[in-house]
């Protein structure tokens, strides 16, 4: 199966916006401030015997994240608008086969087998096939014609991946 798309910087950084919200790391992240901008203005509320450092705490704590996810996504734009980031942007196509899934732009061409492919996230607007942590092959929905399309994609690449994951018969047959 092949799909040919122009790779946009939205579909960037809904990659690193679904990222930073599901990523382990950045959850406990998130708890540690959290957590630790409320015990502060608790301890504040206490030590002065007034209410206010607390509910500006609160208040912090409530608008942070949306004023977080706004500066990530600025950020994010900045980056990929620093230096040619050559093959990034722009058109690609993206090939799955029964061998692997690979990746051709105007500049290159990557390739690499199921086993290699970590996990495969999907959200209503984007599926991200892993490769690691940071790096992923982004199909974004719009880049099939009906929604049925994108949905076999994705079914097709993952059963791929789980067939990978099975220990193939000759391995089972050399630990005997």
């Amino acid at each position: 199966m092949q799909v040919q798309f122009d790779q946009k910087e939205d579909d960037i950084i809904a990659f690193n916006m679904f990222h930073m919200k599901h990523s382990p790391a950045m959850r406990r992240q998130r708890r540690f401030i959290t957590w630790g901008v409320l015990c502060l203005g608790t301890a504040c509320s206490l030590w002065i015997s007034n209410i206010w450092p607390f509910l500006v705490a609160v208040l912090w704590a409530a608008l942070f994240f949306g004023l977080f996810r706004i500066l990530s996504k600025r950020n994010i734009r900045k980056l990929i608008r620093e230096g040619r980031n050559a093959g990034l942007l722009g058109p690609c196509i993206v090939t799955i086969s029964l061998d692997g899934i690979a990746k051709k732009t105007e500049v290159s061409e990557t390739r690499y087998k199921w086993s290699s492919i970590e996990r495969i996230a999907v959200t209503d607007k984007h599926a991200f096939v892993y490769l690691n942590a940071l790096t992923v092959f982004i199909m974004p929905k719009r880049a099939f014609g009906l929604p049925s399309e994108f949905a076999g994609f994705v079914s097709q690449a993952q059963q791929y991946v789980d067939a990978a994951r099975q220990p193939s018969t000759s391995s089972a047959e050399e630990a005997r």
